[in-house]
């Protein structure tokens, strides 16, 4: 009976990634359409990719503080819930319920974001890194099909724009139902420790004093800000670089569906070496700086482009599964995991937000795109740094016990 709720747990956290970015990548597909029904400006239509990361933002504080009142199984179906209401709010009631259903959404998705790092750690400490893979890898898969089969859902079946963005509801009532059965259990507040450590070997600290936390929230949004912004903007890049507008699209497909290696991997290696992960995102931040300086010189060469997308996909990949990684290595308990998930998420989604209008604005100003590619390099870098000291065999709140920050 024990193996067969585990089982549902797993299954049922699978089918919850796959409604963490589907139902916001499959908008950019269909803003055009969304154009010849309501009156926006293309930098509101702009607004609407940008909106669920400010909700991420506002409300991933939060999620803790609920989940540690009702618990974890509640506060995650009332996630999935806000998610449905706020899915079909965005297809069915106008432009009012287009902006509010997309940030009910965010608010919604944001509270799986916060909450399966914490699920994973609580139920399965033993397995932290395949499942880590798997949630990402699941994540990647349908990041691509919510940006793939958005036009065809629309036009070839008939659904139309509306239609096309409410089916990701059918997904979210199917997560909902196999999470029913965790409501059985007994609420677990978020602040059950997973290690019996004792607590006066752990100094209740605020998160904000921890350089570790700090660490771990500019690495976040280091990660978040590259793949927001050039998720936003490679296809219009790469047009400036010569490449036909369809050729672009199908290259900014391949950046997702080549990012999934990187994804699936690295939990994997870093549950393998659970003391020390600094060579790990070494090699595979090394990967996504190599990408990015090969997006600076590669000009139309198909074959180059290719290449660095190949480069620069799996180190986007892999610094998003290291950030989960992290949450979950470098935290004793599991109020600790959601506490940090929260501010590492809220400010990291804040910079992610900000990205791809900066990025625009950038080239507005310079009539270049290359600024914003030598800022991408610069990122990876401080990626590389940051690895050095999150790698190590370190905990929240007893970082301080450890010797200052060293590169070996």
């Amino acid at each position: 009976m024990q193996k067969e709720r585990r089982f549902l747990l797993v299954l049922a956290i699978i089918i919850i990634t796959f409604n963490l970015r589907a139902p916001i990548f499959s908008v950019g597909s269909v803003i055009s359409m969304i154009q010849k029904d309501y009156p926006l400006s293309s930098a509101l239509c702009g607004f609407l990719t940008t909106l669920p990361l400010i909700a991420f933002a506002a409300s991933s504080p939060f999620v803790a503080i609920v989940s540690n009142r009702i618990g974890m199984q509640r506060t995650m179906f009332l996630g999935l819930l806000l998610s449905l209401f706020g899915i079909l709010a965005r297809s069915y009631f106008g432009i009012f319920g287009l902006f509010f259903g997309t940030a009910l959404m965010g608010i919604g998705i944001s509270c799986a974001n916060v909450l399966i790092p914490c699920v994973i750690k609580s139920h399965f400490p033993e397995h932290v890194g395949l499942l880590t893979s798997i949630y990402c890898t699941a994540m990647s898969i349908f990041a691509g099909l919510g940006a793939g089969i958005s036009v065809p859902l629309a036009e070839k079946f008939g659904f139309g724009w509306k239609g096309s963005l409410a089916t990701w509801s059918l997904l979210c009532i199917l997560a909902m139902i196999f999470w029913v059965p965790q409501l059985k259990q007994s609420p677990i507040p978020v602040s059950v420790s997973i290690e019996n450590v004792p607590e006066n070997q752990i100094k209740n600290t605020s998160l904000f004093r921890s350089r570790l936390a700090w660490a771990v929230t500019v690495y976040m949004g280091l990660q978040a800000i590259i793949c927001y912004s050039a998720t936003t903007w490679l296809p219009t890049i790469l047009v400036s670089r010569g490449i036909s507008a369809e050729a672009a699209g199908y290259m900014a497909l391949y950046l997702q569906w080549i990012s999934i290696i990187g994804a699936f991997i690295v939990p994997i290696l870093a549950d393998r070496i659970s003391g020390n992960q600094k060579n790990i995102n070494t090699i595979f931040c090394l990967s996504y700086f190599i990408g990015a300086v090969g997006l600076i010189f590669c000009r139309q060469s198909q074959v180059m482009i290719y290449l660095s997308l190949t480069f620069f996909g799996i180190g986007m990949g892999a610094s998003f599964s290291l950030y989960l990684i992290f949450l979950s290595m470098r935290t004793r308990k599991a109020l600790d995991t959601a506490n940090l998930s929260g501010m590492s998420q809220s400010l990291g989604y804040l910079l992610a937000a900000v990205g791809p209008p900066a990025v625009g604005a950038t080239f507005d100003v310079t009539k270049s795109w290359t600024p914003s590619l030598l800022f991408y390099v610069f990122c990876t870098i401080m990626l590389i740094v940051l690895g050095f000291y999150l790698g190590r065999d370190i905990y929240l709140f007893e970082e301080e016990q450890n010797k200052p920050m060293v590169m070996k």
